[in-house]
C-alpha cells in the first residue's frame, strides 16, 4: 500500500515513457508480448504458470518451461509456413495448451484470434470466415462444430486432444513434439498486430477488435495500481483466455511482472472455488461480479475451515459490482472488492486501485486510470456534461487504448472516434469527488456473467428457427447474472404448445450460436416496435420491462 494522496500523485506525474523502460527489449520500437510475459523471466526457477483442472489437480511450469514450450509450437508453425502478420484462429479450452499455443504464435509474428468454446457453428464461422486465417486449433471437444463450418477460405485445421480425426489436417501433440526449444522469437514492434477479439454487435455483426503488442504497456497502470501486482504474487483470472480480459488483463499483463497465472478449466462452483482461493494461496484475484454473487449465495457456511491467510487483494470486472456484495466481502473476509472498468477497444480505464492509499465508495466505477484522460460526454452535443450528469464515458489519448481498429470496418473505426476521444457507448455519472458512477448502455449490449451479449446475433439466431418471424432480444435484471438475455418473438403461428416452443427456441440459440447466449427468459408478441425504417426499438422493450 502506497502513502496517503498516492493516487493523485500517481496519477500526475504518470508517463507512459516511464513504463516501456521497464521492457527488457527497446520498446517501442521492439516489443513482443510472449517475450516479456514469458522469455525474460526464464531463468529465474520461478512458476509462471499454474493450472487447476477440474478434478482440481495442480500442475505448475515454470518460466523456463513455458519458453522452450512455445519455442517448440514456434517451430511447429513456422514449419507450416506461418509469417508474420498472418492470422490463427484457436478454439481451445481453459487448458495449458491454450497459454503455450499463444505465446507461440506472438513469437512468429502472427496474429492470434480467440473464439470462445461456447459458441456454436453459426458464431465460429461467421468469425473464421471474417478474419480470413491460415490455420484453425482446436480442440477434439469440438469436432462437431469444426466438422459442420462452412469455410470460405482455405486454411490448415489442428485438432489438440486425442490424435486426429476427420476435421483436423494435423494433431497438435504429433506436430510439436520432437520440435526444438529453441527459436529466434521475432522482434515485433510496438504497435504491430497481435490479437484480434470480436465484440459483439447491437446493429450488425460482430466486430473484430484488432490489438497490437502495446496491449501490455497499455495494461501496465490497471496491473500494477489496480490489482497491485507484484512478482510474489499467484493471480487467478477467472475469465475465459478467449476474453480479454481473461487473455491479457489478469492473464499475459501479470505474468509480465514476473507473477505466476492460475487457470482453472472447471465451469463455477462456489465450494470449489473457495477451496482453490485457500489450498493454492491465490494472493491476487480478478472475476467477474456474477462470481462473487455466486459465492454470497452458496451461504456464509461456504466460508467455514477456510482462512485465506494469503488472499490479499480481489478485483472486479466486466459489469457493475453491486454495493452489496462490496459489503459482504468487507464484512466476511475483510477485503475489499476492487471494482474495474474497462472494454477491449479501450482497456481498464477507470478502476478502484488496491495498490493506491485512496478511498473506495462502494457501487463507483473508481477514479480514470493513471495515463488517461476519462470524460463525460453529452452522446448529442459531445460536450462534458456536469458533476452527476449522464453521459458517455470517453477516454482519450488515443495512441494508448487498446484498439487500433476494427478489422476491415473502416467506417466503424471512424465512427469510434470523436476529436481524439474513444467513444465507449457506455453511459455514467462522475461525483463531486470525482467518482464515476455506472449508469448503462447507450447502445443495447447485454452484459449477463461478464459476458458482452450483442442481441443481433440472438435475434439472427432466433430468426433462423421456422417457427419464428420476428425476434427483439433485451437484457433484464438479475440476481445473480446482473442481467440474462429476454426475447421478444413474433411467431409464425400462435404455438400450440408455447413451453416446447420456448424450450425448442432455447435449445436452438444454444446450440447454434452460443450456450451463455441463449434467451432465459421467451415472451410471445404479435409485433414488435419499430421505427418508420424498421429498426427494432428494444428501447420501447426495456421501457416496457420497467413498467
Amino acid at each position: 500500500m502506497l502513502t496517503s494522496d498516492e493516487y493523485e500523485e500517481v496519477y500526475e506525474s504518470f508517463d507512459w515513457e516511464s513504463v516501456l523502460e521497464t521492457y527488457d527489449w527497446d520498446a517501442p520500437e521492439e516489443l513482443n508480448m510472449a517475450h516479456e510475459a514469458v522469455d525474460r523471466h526464464a531463468g529465474s526457477g520461478n512458476v509462471g504458470f499454474a493450472w487447476v483442472s477440474e478434478e482440481g489437480k495442480l500442475s505448475e511450469y515454470t518460466f523456463t518451461e513455458l519458453r522452450d514450450a512455445s519455442n517448440r509450437v514456434a517451430n511447429a508453425l513456422a514449419e507450416l509456413g506461418i509469417e508474420r502478420g498472418d492470422r490463427i484462429t484457436t478454439l481451445l479450452p481453459k487448458i495449458p495448451e491454450t497459454i503455450i499455443t499463444v505465446l507461440g504464435i506472438w513469437k512468429t509474428g502472427a496474429i492470434h484470434v480467440p473464439l470462445f468454446t461456447a459458441f456454436e457453428k453459426q458464431a465460429v464461422e461467421f468469425r473464421v470466415n471474417d478474419c480470413d486465417p491460415e490455420l484453425l486449433l482446436y480442440h477434439t471437444d469440438h469436432d462437431d462444430t469444426v466438422t459442420s463450418l462452412d469455410i470460405e477460405t482455405e486454411l490448415d485445421v489442428i485438432s489438440v486432444g486425442d490424435g486426429d480425426n476427420e476435421a483436423s489436417d494435423y494433431a497438435y501433440d504429433s506436430l510439436v513434439d520432437g520440435q526444438s526449444t529453441e527459436y529466434d522469437v521475432v522482434r515485433t514492434s510496438m504497435d504491430e498486430a497481435a490479437a484480434m477479439q470480436y465484440t459483439s454487435g447491437t446493429t450488425g455483426p460482430p466486430k473484430g477488435v484488432v490489438m497490437s503488442h502495446k496491449v501490455l504497456p497499455i495494461l501496465y497502470p490497471h496491473t500494477k495500481y489496480a490489482m497491485d501486482v507484484t512478482e510474489d504474487d499467484l493471480v487467478w483470472g477467472a475469465a475465459d483466455p478467449s476474453w480479454s480480459y481473461g487473455l491479457f488483463t489478469a492473464g499475459f499483463a501479470p505474468m509480465a511482472l514476473g507473477a505466476t497465472r492460475l487457470l482453472h478449466s472447471g465451469q463455477f462452483d462456489a465450494e470449489h472455488w473457495v477451496r482453490i482461493l485457500d489450498e493454492h494461496d491465490v494472493t491476487v484475484m480478478g472475476a467477474a461480479p456474477s462470481a462473487y454473487r455466486g459465492i454470497i449465495a452458496a451461504g456464509d457456511d461456504v466460508l467455514e475451515g477456510h482462512s485465506f491467510e494469503s488472499l490479499r487483494v480481489l478485483s472486479s470486472a466486466g459489469e457493475p459490482l453491486n454495493p452489496e456484495v462490496y459489503n459482504w466481502f468487507e464484512d466476511n473476509l475483510g477485503l475489499k472488492v476492487h471494482d474495474t472498468y474497462g472494454l477491449t477497444e479501450a482497456g481498464m480505464i477507470v478502476n478502484n486501485y488496491a495498490g493506491l492509499d485512496m478511498e473506495t465508495k462502494a457501487g463507483s466505477m473508481g477514479r480514470p486510470s493513471p495515463g488517461y484522460e476519462v470524460e463525460l460526454l453529452d452522446p448529442e452535443t459531445r460536450e462534458p456534461v456536469g458533476t452527476d450528469e449522464i453521459g458517455e464515458v470517453a477516454a482519450k489519448p488515443r495512441e494508448w487504448v487498446l484498439m487500433d481498429e476494427y478489422w476491415e470496418m473502416p467506417q466503424k473505426t471512424e465512427d469510434a472516434f470523436y476529436d481524439g476521444w474513444l467513444l465507449t457507448d457506455d453511459l455514467a455519472r462522475k461525483d463531486e469527488d470525482g467518482y464515476f458512477w455506472y449508469e448503462g448502455r447507450s447502445d443495447d449490449v447485454i452484459i449477463s456473467s461478464g459476458y458482452r451479449i450483442g442481441p443481433f446475433e440472438v435475434e439472427s439466431s432466433l430468426i433462423e428457427h421456422p417457427t419464428v418471424a420476428e425476434a427483439a432480444a433485451i437484457g433484464v435484471p438479475d440476481d445473480q447474472r446482473g442481467q440474462i438475455v429476454k426475447a421478444f418473438v413474433v411467431p409464425v403461428e400462435t404455438p400450440d404448445d408455447p413451453e416446447a416452443t420456448l424450450e425448442d427456441l432455447q435449445s436452438h440459440v444454444k446450440d447454434g450460436l452460443a450456450r451463455h447466449a441463449y434467451p432465459r427468459e421467451i415472451e410471445f408478441v404479435d409485433e414488435l416496435p419499430t421505427t418508420a425504417t424498421g429498426k427494432i426499438q428494444r428501447y420501447k422493450l426495456e421501457e416496457r420491462e420497467r413498467d
